[in-house]
């Protein structure tokens, strides 16, 4: 696209010259993730290349590939990389970037498509007898603390979160919900068991 620029000079007397620039903006190019990848982060870097003239960048990601639906829709993006956060395992995105320049935009790049691919692993944590602290980076597949304790339950007394919340199987008390991985528990077993954690790694 081709952009004209224009620019005010006063001279004396009040007077005002204008004059135009003429500017284009290409479409970037994308750098990663490649195109028909497999990628096993949740939150993957989008990268492309400089565009001569560019001030910003747009960028769009949608499990659709005319954009119908769109996950992401960002403006004003000043590097030539974006994080990405909140995509969803075994699912197909498709994104596109185009340059910016003032109040004019270039055409969109090609559309790319990536696949997030990511394996569950298995966590173990060794609890001891009166209380444990712990904490893991992986995202069970059922969350709910119930299933999460569910295989171990009869050794388990308490647990607490940061909060003050409580989980408790022998009184059926469930205040916390789910596991948080951004969260440590303190833990107090009637007996050493060993806690198995399914899930998704979060890295």
């Amino acid at each position: 696209n081709d952009i004209s620029l224009t620019y005010s000079t006063y001279a004396y007397g009040g007077f005002i010259a204008k004059y135009s620039l003429s500017v284009q903006l290409t479409p970037p190019v994308l750098i990663s993730p490649e195109n028909n990848s497999t990628n096993y982060v949740f939150n993957p870097t989008m990268q492309w290349q400089p565009v001569e003239n560019a001030s910003s960048y747009s960028l769009q990601i949608s499990t659709t590939n005319d954009f119908s639906s769109l996950l992401v829709d960002e403006s004003g993006i000043t590097e030539t990389n974006y994080q990405v956060f909140g995509l969803t395992n075994n699912t197909n995105y498709y994104w596109r970037v185009c340059a910016v320049a003032g109040s004019q935009t270039g055409n969109w790049s090609e559309v790319w498509n990536f696949t997030i691919m990511i394996s569950n692993v298995t966590f173990n944590i060794n609890l001891s007898q009166g209380w444990n602290q712990i904490s893991s980076n992986v995202i069970p597949q059922n969350p709910n603390m119930v299933d999460v304790f569910s295989e171990i339950s009869e050794s388990i007394v308490l647990v607490k979160n940061g909060m003050g919340q409580v989980y408790s199987p022998v009184f059926q008390i469930n205040n916390i919900g789910d596991w948080d991985i951004t969260q440590g528990y303190q833990l107090y077993c009637n007996s050493d068991c060993i806690l198995e954690i399914t899930g998704i790694q979060v890295i």
